[in-house]
């Protein structure tokens, strides 16, 4: 950034053009530090996967948690109540 012009129409002079430039020049550095990495890449990488696999543990055990509390299904003998006592095959012919 060059200090001293503004938008293309020249340099500009005065107390006044310096402290537009002063202002413009702290909203580049502000924006800057705003939008910059605050540290190296792979270490934020590395944390942010830390962080992932951390997630994935607590849903895991959240989800055994949940199969323990579970209550078993009390289920007579293991015959659907809709097709109980239906026998396969040919049927005998009614009587009329």
């Amino acid at each position: 950034m060059v200090l001293g012009w503004a938008r293309g129409k020249g340099p500009r002079k005065g107390p006044a053009a310096l402290a537009t430039d002063l202002q413009w020049a702290t909203r580049a550095l502000s924006w800057a530090s705003h939008f910059s990495p605050r540290m190296n890449p792979s270490i934020s990488k590395r944390q942010k996967e830390r962080e992932r696999q951390e997630h994935q543990r607590a849903k895991a055990e959240r989800r055994k948690q949940r199969r323990e509390e579970k209550t078993p299904r009390v289920g007579g003998s293991g015959e659907d109540p809709d097709i109980a006592g239906i026998v396969p095959g040919p049927q005998p012919l009614l009587e009329e």
